[in-house]
């Protein structure tokens, strides 16, 4: 064997300009996240010197990818997919820009939430004001939301998240540099690359798909309704409202398992629940449960920024209606 029928193929570098922007820029960015995990698994072991929390820590910030990885590769192995990625709307980096992230973090608040003034800032040159929502719920592991935004015409430029009962906040995202005025056609216009073209597609059935992997799930879990979702996916769903809202997820085939064990030999915390077992995953905001029932079948994951004991109330509710309706 030649050396020439190993080496990688460099040619899209040196033809392409877009192509090498793309390379540099995912370069860039992958090294940018493996030195900010170095420095972060190194600052947890200077002020623990434990390795377990260097462990936790790891699996706070893979365990999500994991899964993901797992029940993705599963779905674009069994269809097309370009078309698979159509109609769902994964989480996005855009989605926690001050802009979104307040948006969707207003939208949870209720007559009960405690909302008041916090004083001005300057935030990407802007006299931002100041806004703080303290949510009253027991069950959310949020302690407060501040969000400071231009008082000329309410857009957020920073927002913080601090878990409840913590002095510091757990989540800070913010603009660095802003500006308003109106970007050129060719700036947001694409430019695609030489010999790149355009296919029209039929969306595929992602009901269908997602609705094959357990039963339907029911209505009510922990005395929380279930919200209001896309009309036929019975399979995936969210419980509550505001802050201590949860979402439900069955896990396919051996995903579910393989998910169980990886989360067993990261250290996580195996419960018991009614009727099964599972295991549990915390971090200052988020609660991971996955859940499955003694007699078997499929691992559901619960997650959502509530505490340990409403994720297992409703773990156990789960696996009892769903073993009820099971054929």
């Amino acid at each position: 064997m030649r050396i020439g029928q190993i080496a990688i193929d460099i040619a899209p570098l040196r033809e392409s300009r877009d192509f090498r922007r793309l390379f540099a820029g995912r370069f860039v960015s992958m090294a940018g996240n493996a030195v900010a995990t170095t420095a972060a698994d190194w600052q947890v072991y200077s002020l623990t010197h434990n390795s377990l929390a260097v462990g936790l820590l790891t699996l706070a910030s893979s365990g999500g990818m994991f899964i993901g990885l797992l029940t993705g590769g599963m779905l674009a192995d069994r269809h097309d997919r370009r078309t698979l990625l159509m109609p769902v709307r994964l989480p996005q980096a855009s989605d926690l820009l001050p802009p979104a992230l307040a948006l969707r973090l207003l939208s949870f608040a209720s007559s009960s939430t405690r909302i008041s003034r916090l004083p001005s800032q300057r935030v990407a040159g802007v006299a931002a004001a100041g806004l703080q929502l303290v949510p009253a719920d027991p069950r959310t592991t949020v302690g407060a939301v501040d969000i400071w935004a231009d008082p000329a015409d309410g857009l957020p430029v920073e927002v913080t998240v601090t878990e409840r009962g913590a002095r510091g906040p757990a989540l800070v995202t913010r603009f660095l540099d802003l500006s308003l005025s109106r970007p050129s056609l060719a700036t947001v216009t694409p430019d695609p690359a030489p010999g790149v073209g355009v296919t029209t597609t039929a969306l595929p059935d992602i009901t269908r798909i997602l609705n094959r992997f357990a039963p339907p799930l029911p209505a009510r879990i922990a005395g929380m309704a279930r919200a209001a979702g896309p009309a036929g996916l019975s399979d995936v769903a969210a419980y509550g409202t505001g802050f201590s809202r949860i979402a439900v997820l069955p896990l396919p085939g051996g995903v579910g398992q393989r998910a169980l064990s990886a989360a067993d030999d990261a250290g996580a915390g195996g419960i018991s629940l009614t009727n099964g077992t599972g295991a549990l995953i915390q971090t200052p905001l988020l609660t991971v449960l996955l859940a499955q029932a003694e007699s078997g079948g499929p691992v559901y994951l619960l997650a959502g920024a509530v505490t340990p004991a409403l994720l297992v109330r409703a773990g156990s509710d789960l696996l009892d209606q769903t073993g009820q309706e099971a054929p």
